[in-house]
């Protein structure tokens, strides 16, 4: 009976113990030029969220967008 319990457990892949922070930094380490939208869906969060993480990480001086909107890259400061 154990196992047939086991099998029936669901593991949802939104939960991880790593902070939505650190891996938008990580993607963004991997890939400077990924878009909002890249990031939403790798990371399985709304773009509104993306866009008020990185707000946030833009604000605290942890990351910096260089160039335009087309064409531009994220850059990762260091302090």
């Amino acid at each position: 009976m154990l196992k047939a319990l086991q099998s029936a457990i669901v593991t949802d892949s939104k939960v991880s113990k790593e902070p939505l922070e650190q891996k938008i930094l990580k993607c963004i380490k991997s890939h400077p030029e990924i878009t909002y939208e890249m990031l939403a869906k790798q990371l399985l969060v709304s773009r509104s969220t993306i866009n008020r993480t990185l707000a946030k990480l833009t604000e605290a001086g942890l990351l910096e967008r260089k160039g335009g909107k087309r064409y531009g890259h994220w850059e990762i400061l260091d302090q």
